[in-house]
């Protein structure tokens, strides 16, 4: 073997590592010429996460027990002026607000929520003030129950949550007169009704996008229908029903616009298009 001939110092520290090299690369089990493995490529790039997905549906009874009721309504304890809306449409507005409500055990039924309310509007006129008291509460003064009935759930780690149900909420209405006024002709309602509504939320549950329907059976008093302009043909029972598209913006506003989908023609043709915002306080 030839020892090669060392002429200064840089000759000897390149063949110092030429020597050394091989046993490196074998004390290593790396060769110079192969590329890392291939998971080790995707570790670098990427941590895969696995998702949790989760779907949940039930059927009436759907709020069994008490720690359904947070997750559902917001809490569990009575709830003093927990909202107030403001609906404007071209021919009147009113200011709606939720004076009390709480929740109910109806045994088999499960539990559902019980409410009271009050609107006032600004419409001089009789026909257009009760088309915006009746399609927006039933009247100045409500009670209502709401009873969910079925309900659908999705969720996931890295997707928005979406949820449906369809509610039972039926509702007695009156038009309270002023203080120390005589009552002569009671006006009252009683709207039989189901709503269905569907929720999509962000990410972040900053926003949550909504679309809602009502149908109902309604009925009242003979002031009730003479002060929608019914004829005297249509003053009996009716159906009637709306939509409702909107946005939560992180539970505090809601903003929406609503329309009649179908009734008595001389109420759908005269209910404009209602732009309301509602101001909602969540329980604690």
């Amino acid at each position: 073997m030839r020892i090669p001939i060392v002429n200064d110092d840089h000759d000897f520290v390149a063949i110092f590592f030429l020597l050394l090299l091989p046993n490196f690369v074998q004390a290593q089990n790396l060769s110079p010429f192969t590329l890392p493995p291939k998971n080790v490529l995707m570790a670098m790039d990427y941590e895969k996460k696995e998702k949790k997905k989760t779907m949940r549906v039930r059927f009436l009874p759907v709020l069994k027990d008490q720690s359904d009721l947070e997750p559902y309504f917001g809490g569990v304890k009575n709830t003093v002026a927990r909202n107030v809306g403001l609906s404007i449409s071209s021919n009147s507005g009113s200011l709606y607000a939720e004076l009390l409500s709480d929740n109910i055990y109806l045994s088999k039924l499960g539990f559902g929520r019980i409410g009271f309310g009050a609107l006032i509007d600004n419409s001089d006129d009789t026909s257009a003030a009760s088309f915006d008291r009746f399609f927006n509460a039933g009247g100045n003064g409500i009670m209502y129950l709401l009873l969910p009935v079925i309900y659908y759930q999705t969720s996931s780690d890295e997707v928005t949550n979406a949820r449906a149900d369809l509610v039972f909420l039926p509702r007695v209405a009156c038009d309270i007169p002023a203080l120390n006024s005589t009552i002569e002709d009671p006006t009252y309602n009683t709207d039989i009704g189901f709503e269905g509504r569907g929720f999509m939320n962000t990410v972040s549950d900053k926003f949550s996008f909504f679309a809602q329907a009502r149908f109902g059976c309604t009925f009242g008093s003979k002031k009730f229908y003479e002060n929608l302009g019914l004829n005297e043909n249509n003053r009996k029972v009716f159906f009637s029903s709306k939509w409702t598209l909107g946005v939560d913006l992180k539970s505090l506003i809601r903003i929406s616009i609503s329309k009649p989908w179908f009734g008595p023609e001389e109420i759908v043709k005269n209910q404009p298009l209602i732009v309301g915002v509602q101001f909602v306080r969540d329980q604690e």
